[in-house]
């Protein structure tokens, strides 16, 4: 759909801006698990002579509690020999949305209630403040682009109302962290198993 444009004593008037956005918002809010299928599984050690049921230190920036949570899912994945079940899957992504990630669908919530009060639009691009973060518009080409606090881009949304997101280096840190803790737990898990099963 392009959004088509007309121009009103000299200032330009887009009707549909706002549709585009909220089109975007309702297709980032159905996208739940986007990402996890891209998510690099990196940080293995070999684990042959470590025991699953080892005190292992927390040395990462995660709450023990959460740690501790995604150790005992790699131990049960690991018996069922599956590797990031779909309950870690869901459970990592929860709390990254909750604790971790910009609240992405909620920015383009109040982007568009701003526009939706902005019928004739006299400059291409403005900037609006949103939740602590910032968000340019581009009137002609209906393009949106946030940005948070650090001013890492977070995400775009395009004149189909098509969003893209952009992993903030807080969520990097967050996969990374986590990947290589769950890996570390269900390797144990799998060598105790192999061991026990020789012995």
């Amino acid at each position: 759909m392009n959004i088509s444009s007309t121009t009103i004593s000299g200032s330009l008037y887009i009707p549909n801006t706002r549709n585009a956005v909220a089109k975007g918002m309702s297709q980032a809010a159905s996208t739940k698990f986007s990402r996890e299928d891209t998510v690099e599984i990196s940080g293995k050690k070999d684990a042959e002579n470590t025991s699953a049921t080892t005190e292992f230190e927390n040395n990462t920036s995660l709450p023990d509690a959460v740690v501790e949570n995604i150790r005992r899912m790699a131990r049960e994945d690991a018996k069922k020999g599956v590797y990031m079940d779909e309950e870690y899957v869901a459970y990592r992504y929860a709390y990254k949305n909750q604790h971790i990630s910009p609240d992405r669908p909620k920015l383009l919530m109040g982007l568009n209630k701003i526009l939706s009060t902005l019928p004739h639009i006299v400059n291409r691009f403005q900037t609006f403040s949103l939740m602590g973060c910032r968000a340019t518009v581009d009137f002609y080409s209906s393009f949106s682009a946030f940005y948070n606090s650090n001013g890492e881009k977070i995400m775009t949304c395009d004149s189909d109302g098509d969003v893209m997101e952009f992993p903030t280096k807080a969520e990097s840190k967050y996969y990374s962290e986590t990947t290589a803790v769950y890996a570390e737990a269900y390797d144990a898990a799998r060598a105790e198993m192999k061991a026990t099963a020789q012995g």
